[in-house]
């Protein structure tokens, strides 16, 4: 079928008359690896319009892009620019006019609030922080932890983004803004369906087996999603595997309580030390009791105590899908699952069940192409940088509660 076009650009609630101008626009949403730190989503928008036009965009003003008339970006400006183009072979000249946008989990960063908070457990209190931004937000956060009581007299005047890194250093969560312009908060343990009981400790390491035994942690009554295939030629094949020894973590010591000092939680993984040696991070927390340390620690433990590869660079032609095949893939979002298989040799891996971390989708008068960036599921639980190893830091993986599986196949052998 035709490759989706953009529908709709609307600038200030004012819409673009797309039949007298041509468009390239490049959106990129999340992250390109599991080390990279969360970030707003991003638009840049050039604009060929024929002869004189007038420009009625200034910087700050809201920006929302559609492609088959799904949201696929919303935001705001930040950074403009115009030239002009001469007659070029008989050609009118034309205005160009770039557009550079981010979408609203930059918005975090503006709002400011007194930290005192009362012992809470971790919703409660990312509620009440996303709450104070005014801001459309969605937060699914591990049930499992509780929050220290943060008196008046320790508290500071914090930004709401700080806040929130701070959650997720503690508990392990991430921050995202997702097409439609809603700030995603999610704890790992959530992401995907809206609660988890699963374990990745217990999880197969056989990746053919992943998605079964994925579904059978789950208590009665929770769905799985229903895998979509892509046709061998939907798939531009161009992998990147990558690890890094800077995310392999070993020994966890995990503060908590209102001890002065805190007290420590530490936990270890011995086969991990004999393999890599002595890799060790220490967590400094506003968790309450040893149970929720204990958990941190053992889910630092699960995600990075062994070897890990990230896959990006899986390139998506748009044109070749059918229709529904086309709206479960713009359906996408950070979090969701998609599982190559046929991978090219050599590899790691022939058959990978990743997280989408992040996408970058380009629409120019040659057509719509989408990329994706994956990790391993396992990441989820409890990213971390090593201290001792790189410089890479983190803030979190893009999320959504709902999660979809993708197949994605490729004919390189």
């Amino acid at each position: 079928m035709t490759a989706p076009t953009i529908t709709s650009v609307t600038i200030n609630s004012v819409n673009l008359d797309l039949d007298d101008v041509i468009l390239d626009v490049i959106i990129t949403h999340g992250r390109g690896a599991i080390t990279d730190a969360a970030s707003p989503s991003t638009l840049d928008m050039r604009i060929f319009a024929t002869g004189q036009i007038t420009v009625p965009y200034t910087l700050g003003q809201s920006v929302n892009v559609k492609a088959a008339s799904t949201n696929r970006f919303t935001g705001y400006i930040t950074d403009m620019a115009i030239s002009h183009s001469t007659t070029i072979d008989g050609q009118p000249p034309m205005t160009i006019i770039d557009v550079t946008a981010v979408g609203k989990l930059a918005n975090l960063s503006r709002f400011y609030s007194d930290t005192t908070r009362p012992a809470e457990d971790l919703q409660a209190r990312v509620d009440a922080i996303l709450t104070s931004t005014g801001l459309t937000y969605a937060a699914q956060a591990d049930p499992n932890y509780a929050l220290l009581e943060v008196l008046a007299a320790n508290a500071v005047l914090e930004e709401a983004r700080t806040q929130l890194d701070v959650l997720n250093d503690w508990t392990g969560g991430t921050l995202y803004d997702k097409p439609d312009g809603t700030v995603v908060f999610e704890s790992y343990t959530r992401r995907g369906y809206n609660y988890a009981t699963a374990t990745w400790a217990d999880m197969s390491l056989d990746w053919t087996n992943t998605t079964l035994d994925w579904i059978s942690q789950y208590a009665p009554g929770s769905s799985a999603p229903v895998a979509v295939t892509l046709p061998v030629t939907a798939v531009v094949w161009e992998p990147r595997w990558q690890a890094t020894a800077s995310t392999i973590v070993n020994e966890v010591t995990v503060t908590y309580g209102t001890a002065d000092p805190q007290l420590d939680f530490q936990d270890t993984d011995a086969t991990s030390i004999a393999a890599f040696g002595s890799r060790a991070i220490k967590i400094t927390t506003g968790l309450a009791d040893v149970g929720d340390a204990a958990n941190r620690a053992s889910l630092v433990l699960t995600a990075q105590a062994s070897e890990r590869w990230t896959l990006g660079g899986v390139e998506i032609l748009m044109e070749t899908l059918t229709a529904p095949q086309l709206t479960a893939v713009m359906a996408l979002t950070s979090g969701d699952r998609v599982i190559v298989t046929n991978l090219p040799s050599p590899g790691p891996i022939g058959q990978f069940l990743g997280v989408l971390e992040g996408w970058t989708e380009t629409y120019t008068i040659d057509g719509y192409r989408l990329t994706l960036a994956l990790s391993d599921p396992r990441y989820s639980y409890a990213m971390l940088q090593w201290d001792q190893a790189g410089t890479a830091t983190w803030a979190g993986v893009p999320i959504t509660t709902t999660w979809s599986d993708v197949i994605l196949q490729s004919d390189l052998t």
